[in-house]
């Protein structure tokens, strides 16, 4: 008995079947490819999202750092007012006229920026003393928390209670309503020897101002 031989026509079936199967593999292959680009493509519009969302509350939430105005004025108003201070003094701003001074004022002990930045002007400390200038830190806490946090800082310079955001209002640096409720934003203001105001930086926003950009604008005070 002679082998049977393949007829052409079964031939040429296995070969269109080899074929379908391989063009099913290619179908599959490129749908799970195409799936897979999906997924990406929505995973990078959520983040997207995520981060938009983010932006628009915390804009939403900051506070506005054109929302107020300085006039001499005012400043002149609250000279002479005294402000309870960490160091036990009472202090005013008129006692520290003839020189430069540096007004950090900030949303309170609870803010970890805002002592990051406490810390930050301790450190230009030598550098703003050289070029003649005061320093205070301004919060609406009670001064009895201020002179707590003072000392676990290390401190050398006071930090004064804005009683009734008095100081915070004449310098325009109060929002009644910001990221953290009404408060003092984290802002810097600098006076002149005569108590002028010659440079603010509200920073509510981005919650930090740069030591060599205040110690710039103390030496062109």
């Amino acid at each position: 008995m002679t082998a049977r031989t393949a007829t052409p026509r079964a031939s040429g079936n296995r070969t269109n079947q080899k074929s379908a199967t391989a063009k099913k593999a290619e179908r599959r292959k490129a749908a799970q490819r195409h799936a897979a680009r999906i997924r990406w493509l929505k995973i990078s519009v959520g983040v997207l999202g995520f981060m938009a969302l983010a932006v628009v509350v915390r804009q939403a939430s900051a506070p506005k750092n054109d929302a107020a105005e300085v006039t001499p004025e005012a400043v002149q108003a609250i000279a002479k007012t005294e402000f309870p201070a960490s160091e036990g003094t009472p202090v005013t701003l008129s006692q520290f006229q003839g020189a430069p001074l540096v007004l950090y004022f900030y949303e309170g002990q609870s803010c970890g920026a805002c002592q990051t930045q406490l810390q930050e002007i301790q450190g230009a400390m030598p550098d703003l003393e050289a070029a003649g200038a005061h320093v205070l830190g301004v919060t609406m806490d009670p001064v009895d928390v201020s002179t707590s946090v003072a000392s676990q800082l290390h401190l050398s310079y006071p930090i004064v209670e804005d009683v009734g955001h008095a100081l915070g209002s004449a310098m325009g640096t109060y929002v009644p309503s910001g990221h953290m409720g009404a408060a003092d934003q984290h802002s810097v203001v600098v006076l002149s020897a005569d108590g002028t105001v010659v440079w603010r930086n509200l920073a509510g926003t981005t919650m930090y101002v740069a030591p060599g950009d205040i110690l710039g604008a103390v030496k062109g005070a």
